[in-house]
């Protein structure tokens, strides 16, 4: 059977990826809060980053934003991804990520004066997820990190005390 060809002005299917994001400060520097019996508890730039997590829907409508987990010197997030091109997908993630990093920058930045340090390490770290059941458990994770925030390896203090533990 042949395939009719699409007529103009017929949306293209859309696809839709997963992912989970991980954006680090520079050097791993405690900015968004501290994490108190097993809850975050966010600083001003915290709520900064969380206001502008909540904005992006706004400029970015491909995006679909989930859960955010904001820890001390990191941030996870997940997003699901819509349009017809996975390749327009990726860069509208890149694009939101970057916007997200700018804001929350040039908000310290200001706050802080020009000799503050640089807020973010230049890498985002993007964990693409296949299917429901990833989607479930990076959810169920991202609920459930500040809970861990004493194991996580991007707590400096949770080395320490591993090396504590393991020199008993």
């Amino acid at each position: 059977m042949r395939e009719m060809p699409r007529r103009w002005g017929t949306p293209a299917p859309t696809e839709t990826d997963a992912v989970m994001v991980t954006l680090r400060t520079r050097g791993r520097v405690f900015r968004f809060g501290r994490v108190q019996r097993g809850y975050a508890v966010l600083s001003e730039a915290g709520e900064l980053v969380l206001a502008t997590w909540r904005s992006l829907r706004h400029h970015f409508p491909g995006l679909e934003l989930d859960e955010l987990a904001i820890l001390p010197n990191h941030v996870h997030g997940l997003i699901r991804l819509h349009g017809p091109a996975r390749a327009s997908r990726r860069a509208q993630l890149t694009l939101a990520l970057r916007a997200l990093q700018t804001q929350v920058e040039e908000a310290i930045l200001t706050a802080q004066g020009p000799e503050s340090e640089p807020v973010w390490d230049a890498l985002a770290e993007v964990q693409e997820l296949s299917g429901e059941r990833d989607e479930a458990a990076a959810r169920q994770r991202l609920r459930t990190e500040a809970e861990r925030w004493a194991d996580d390896p991007d707590n400096p203090h949770a080395e320490i005390a591993l090396r504590a533990q393991a020199l008993r």
